[in-house]
């Protein structure tokens, strides 16, 4: 297996973890679910929050993982407005 494809996977592991948890985990509390190292499971739990699949709760060492807050109406009807903007021509 390439390197992409289990990093791929392992992200996924871990992304399912944290969907599956009822609360908010700590990054040691996902590390020790999943069964890998702390760092790089902090390193899949920041890339998978760059990509919009988890959100952090707190900073540093306080932080909590969680899945993503669902979308609100006025969330999207702004995401719309701003696109919008973006794509008109002047």
């Amino acid at each position: 297996m390439n390197r992409h494809r289990q990093r791929v996977t392992f992200r996924s592991l871990v992304e399912a973890v944290v969907a599956s948890s009822d609360h908010a985990l700590t990054g040691k509390d996902v590390a020790a679910r999943v069964g890998a190292p702390y760092k790089p499971t902090i390193d899949a739990l920041q890339a998978l929050r760059n990509a919009g699949r988890v959100r952090r709760i707190g900073h540093k060492l306080t932080a909590r993982w969680a899945r993503p807050a669902p979308a609100t109406p006025e969330s999207i009807h702004t995401l719309t407005a701003a696109m919008t903007a973006m794509t008109r021509k002047p």
